[in-house]
């Protein structure tokens, strides 16, 4: 079973992937949107975006696909009911080279 949890806290994470509030929600909206052509909806004051799931993907599937074949933990969406399936939620509470590094496992795994 693949859940979530509470994010260990850390007084820097303010500037750990942004200088500011206007830079994070950047990385959160370009993360994989342009760097992996995945369609992304960033809530606006949160650390956690929704990625709607490839074509041929369940939920489920895709976050399983994720963690074997990359080594990425994620949230499918299914866990949060109905509506949320064909969607995954993952964090972006990180530093900008851990995205960077998370983008390029994602790339070398496929999808």
């Amino acid at each position: 079973t693949i859940g979530c949890g509470p994010a260990i806290y850390n007084p820097d994470s303010e500037t750990v992937a942004a200088s500011s509030p206007e830079e994070l929600e950047t990385v959160k909206k370009n993360f994989l949107m342009k760097k992996l052509g995945l369609e992304v909806d960033p809530p606006p004051a949160a650390f956690y975006i929704w990625v709607t799931v490839p074509k041929g993907y369940t939920s489920a599937s895709f976050t399983a696909h994720l963690l074997e074949k990359a080594g990425i933990v994620t949230t499918p969406g299914n866990g949060f009911g109905a509506p949320g399936e064909g969607y995954i939620r993952m964090t972006v509470c990180t530093t900008k080279e851990r995205l960077a590094e998370a983008v390029e496992r994602i790339k070398k795994a496929g999808f």
